[in-house]
C-alpha cells in the first residue's frame, strides 16, 4: 500500500513539474500568441535576446 501512495505522489508531483516550465514560456515568450507572428519577426527578436512585441 505504501508504494501505491509514493506513486502517486510522484505522479502528481510529476504533473506539477511540467506545468512549471510551460507558465515560464507563456510569460516570457508570449506563448501560444508567437505561433501567430511572421517567422523572420520572430528569429530576429530571438536572435537580440528580446521579447516579441
Amino acid at each position: 500500500m505504501k508504494t501505491n501512495q509514493t506513486i502517486g505522489a510522484l505522479f502528481i508531483v510529476g504533473a506539477i513539474a511540467l506545468c512549471i516550465p510551460y507558465t515560464m514560456l507563456t510569460i516570457i515568450f508570449e506563448h501560444p500568441d508567437i505561433l501567430r507572428q511572421d517567422t523572420a519577426t520572430v528569429l530576429i527578436r530571438f536572435h537580440d535576446g528580446g521579447a516579441v512585441a
